[in-house]
């Protein structure tokens, strides 16, 4: 039935609720002549699967969780719902069917908030979109498997959840057509309301449309769904660099060498598209088990060329990851070229030395990190490295753009497979 403002149970639910936490209390008084009461009894479905998303739920009383089914009828729980709770969101946003079912665990009370008064009150009250993309946000990619497993979106079948960052969750998906693996990168919803996330996501898109070489992960597609953006993505079956620097520490020069050199091929051919990847890092680094080395994520990549104008409105905005960062960039300069070049420095010492040159966990941190710090000696870096592998830190980490000497198409003569499941480290010999 319809409850009024004056209903103290209500009231109290949602200024207990996380999800409306930031809204104000106006905003809340809005809400409450909307909610409908709703009792279930334990095993009682309070969402089905496949079903209109009608109302968003809030649980008062009692416990619930959520399961998805594939489409061999097989269950996943996805997570449990107490007093405070909200279930539904993901149907009030993209206007998709219900992704998962949500029963009761035990007898209860809730409020169900009617899909149409929802949407109304946000054309009124935009904060309250965020309740929803916040939700999303925050419970997709939590865990292997969510809310889009086993899910069918513009020909790949959704698998599970194997990366999740700030901007992006990537899940392992496979081409019905073709069976082959893929990797499908999603923009967080909660990026939706962000027109500089939204362009980041359309410009990688628009860079690996162009591109085409074996140490860069290919773009397959793209395709707008759950109301936001898909960039599907071949599958590298390995770690990142990252993960392996975690797991080896410090790299033998042979292993070294022959990842850098496939890197350098990697940026010798972007350079010569007058594109700059601007955000290399161990990250950002795909190891697969054929040895193959893959530079991904180009969402801050751009033309070394752009207009006054562009430059302009970048100017300013730090875009990137400032350990990795040369000082130009670090002072809200584009950068050009040569700035992947500092960067490409920064992993080289880090697989060397199995351990970042720069520290810091704030950006003034970082910042006095790279005024402070000076490279060590050869000798000194994990067991010693050659002048010719040191001679490339050194020129790779000046300060002045001009003075980064480093010859792409050299270190591309260095390139061999590696696998990562077969590099030991330095101090293991």
């Amino acid at each position: 039935m319809e409850i009024d403002s004056r209903d103290l149970d209500a009231r109290a639910l949602l200024r207990s609720c996380t999800a409306f936490a930031e809204l104000a209390p106006d905003v809340l008084e809005r809400l409450l002549p909307c909610l409908r009461e709703r009792d279930f009894e334990a095993g009682e479905v309070l969402i089905r699967q496949g079903d209109p998303g009608d109302f968003l739920l809030l649980l008062a009383e009692g416990s619930a969780s959520a399961y998805v089914r594939n489409e061999n009828g097989d269950s996943h729980m996805l997570g449990r719902f107490v007093r405070g709770d909200i279930a539904g969101e993901m149907a009030l946003l993209t206007r998709e069917p219900r992704t998962a079912d949500v029963v009761a665990d035990t007898g209860g009370h809730a409020y169900e908030l009617p899909a149409e008064s929802f949407r109304e009150l946000i054309s009124q009250h935009l904060e309250l979109g965020s309740v929803l993309t916040n939700l999303i946000a925050d419970r997709l990619g939590a865990g292997s498997h969510d809310a889009l497993g086993g899910k069918l979106l513009s020909g790949y079948r959704v698998g599970e959840c194997i990366g999740r960052g700030g901007m992006a969750i990537v899940y392992r998906a496979e081409d019905v057509e073709s069976q082959r693996t893929v990797a499908l990168k999603m923009m967080s919803h909660r990026l939706l309301h962000s027109t500089q996330a939204r362009q980041r996501f359309r410009q990688e898109a628009e860079v690996l449309g162009s591109l085409e070489h074996p140490n860069i992960a290919r773009l397959l597609g793209g395709f707008p769904a759950f109301s936001t953006y898909f960039l599907a993505m071949e599958y590298c079956d390995g770690p990142t660099l990252e993960e392996v620097i975690a797991t080896t520490g410090p790299f033998p020069e042979e292993a070294v060498r022959a990842i850098v050199g496939q890197l350098a091929r990697a940026l010798d051919y972007l350079h010569d598209r007058g594109i700059m990847h601007r955000d290399l890092k161990p990250a950002n680094v795909m190891m697969t088990s054929d040895g193959t080395v893959k530079l991904t994520d180009f969402g801050l990549a751009r033309p070394q060329t752009v207009s006054a104008d562009a430059a302009t409105t970048q100017m300013g905005a730090l875009t990137g990851t400032p350990l990795y960062m040369a000082p130009e960039q670090l002072s809200g300069e584009l950068g050009d070229a040569s700035s992947d070049l500092y960067a490409l420095a920064c992993v080289v010492y880090e697989m060397a030395a199995g351990k970042r040159l720069f520290q810091g966990e704030t950006l003034l941190d970082i910042v006095r990190s790279k005024v402070t710090t000076v490279l060590p000696p050869r000798e000194q870096i994990g067991h010693g490295v050659s002048e010719e592998l040191y001679l490339l830190m050194l020129r790779g980490l000046q300060e002045l753009p001009a003075d980064r000497t480093v010859d792409l198409k050299q270190l591309g003569a260095w390139s061999a497979p590696v696998n990562p499941n077969r590099i030991q480290g330095a101090a293991g010999g």
